[in-house]
């Protein structure tokens, strides 16, 4: 009898012990963190203090990520991935600095996983480490290239104001871009990146430690003095990830190394940036998903709603003038709606870009682009230098034009919803929540 009870007993005690060691695993892993006390729910107060135009707006603000508050040990980060490094011990005043929004505490872990899972519109914020402060997250405003202007420089020098320095690093090996940038007493010093085999980003003279990690790479334009033969120089390269990161140790800290440095457990914070930071980038995602719709390749452009053809119309010229210029635009499949283009642009307010189209298709009999490929292209082989040497220069004229046409084209889906069937789906679709982008 005794027997049986202490073996009723034991079994007891090590159901008590396996429940015990699960509730302090799951409190210490879980990815929701302790409970808290709810707010109170208004209704008159929308997410992030910003009134939306619609609820399709409103449906496109990423879910928050689930963060941990509780400490944990610092971790490796960088890869595919921005950040700044800042001279100061007060991660909270940095996020006030950088009016950062629903900021709450979050540990190396999840703070990091918001800033990778969802990049497009959270930073996480470190705590100090050895002097030294990191932003990370590609929600950081970027260099821009040949077609985007440069947000990054006033950015960091407005940083700079408060801080001194503040290094700005970017990489992402996919897509071959990688950057470093630094700011001393509010202004660029020195700026470095390169996107592919173009060089984006080139301000001020190689920095002392650049110089020591021979670090010679290929600028945006030939030096003066240096003609083509320029690319075709075998002592200078383009840079790779290990370059960022090297240039990193070299002005503050390596932060792929940070995992293996014998640091305390910590906690930072994580939060939302300013719309405005990333306001073209939830357009932009909205447009690239509502152009892989079917309906826009599987049905004639005539059977279209009058606000899905202006889409399509746009969309087509836009995307092809950016890539090769009327030349090729008018030359392709997607010159098809051509003869639809300037009503379209004019539809969505694009007047400047309008008057250029409608010179440009000038070269067509009317000035009316026929709907035929095989038609057009028979025409621009009939050009003359003058009128091929026209078409170059308004190409030129469409890259500098001043018509937001992402803007334009967002505002226009807005007004007219209803008419762009299955909107609904591209807006819930996981691709948009997530904004799996760096441009």
């Amino acid at each position: 009898m005794d027997t049986s009870v202490n073996i009723l007993l034991l079994i007891a005690a090590i159901i008590v012990m396996i429940v015990v060691a699960y509730s302090r695993r799951k409190a210490l892993y879980s990815d929701s963190g302790p409970e808290l006390e709810p707010e109170p729910e208004s209704e008159s107060k929308p997410e992030m203090g910003i009134e939306f135009k619609s609820e399709l707006e409103s449906s496109m603000l990423p879910d928050l990520p689930k963060i941990d508050p509780v400490p944990d040990i610092p971790l490796g980060f960088g890869r595919k991935n921005a950040w700044l490094a800042i001279k100061t011990d007060d991660p909270m005043k940095v996020a006030e600095s950088l009016k950062l929004q629903d900021l709450q505490p979050a540990n190396w872990r999840t703070g990091l996983t918001a800033s990778y899972e969802h990049y497009a519109t959270h930073l996480f914020i470190t705590p100090p480490v050895h002097g030294w402060v990191f932003v990370v997250g590609i929600a950081l405003p970027n260099c821009g290239n040949t077609y985007r202007p440069d947000r990054c420089t006033p950015f960091i020098e407005e940083l700079g104001q408060i801080y001194d320095p503040v290094f700005y690093f970017g990489t992402h090996s996919t897509i071959e871009f990688h950057a470093w940038a630094r700011v001393d007493k509010a202004k660029v010093s020195r700026a470095y990146a390169c996107f592919g085999s173009f060089a984006v980003w080139n301000k001020g003279i190689k920095t002392k430690e650049e110089q020591d990690l021979k670090m010679d790479f290929f600028t945006c334009e030939p030096p003066e003095g240096h003609g083509e033969e320029y690319w075709d120089r075998k002592d200078l390269e383009y840079p790779e990830e290990k370059d960022v990161f090297k240039i990193a140790e070299a002005w503050s800290l390596n932060p792929m190394k940070l995992g293996v440095m014998d640091l305390t457990e910590s906690t930072g914070f994580v939060g939302r940036v300013p719309l405005s930071w990333s306001d073209n980038r939830y357009k932009n995602v909205l447009l690239i998903q509502l152009s892989k719709r079917d309906c826009f390749w599987r049905t004639d452009f005539q059977e279209l709603s009058p606000a899905e053809q202006a889409f399509r119309a746009v969309w087509d010229l836009e995307g092809e003038v950016n890539n090769g210029g009327f030349p090729l635009y008018f030359s392709i499949s997607a010159g098809d709606t051509a003869f639809a283009a300037v009503d379209a642009l004019r539809k969505i307010g694009a007047y400047n870009t309008a008057r250029i189209v409608a010179e440009a298709n000038g070269i067509f009999p009317d000035g009316v682009p026929p709907k035929d490929k095989r038609q057009r292209q028979a025409i621009l082989d009939s050009l003359g230098t003058e009128e091929y040497a026209l078409l170059q220069k308004l190409s030129e004229e469409f890259l500098r034009c001043s018509d937001n046409l992402t803007e334009l084209l967002y505002e226009h889906i807005l007004q007219s919803t209803k008419e762009f069937k299955g909107l609904a789906d591209v807006v819930s679709n996981t691709a948009l929540k997530r904004m799996d982008f760096i441009y």
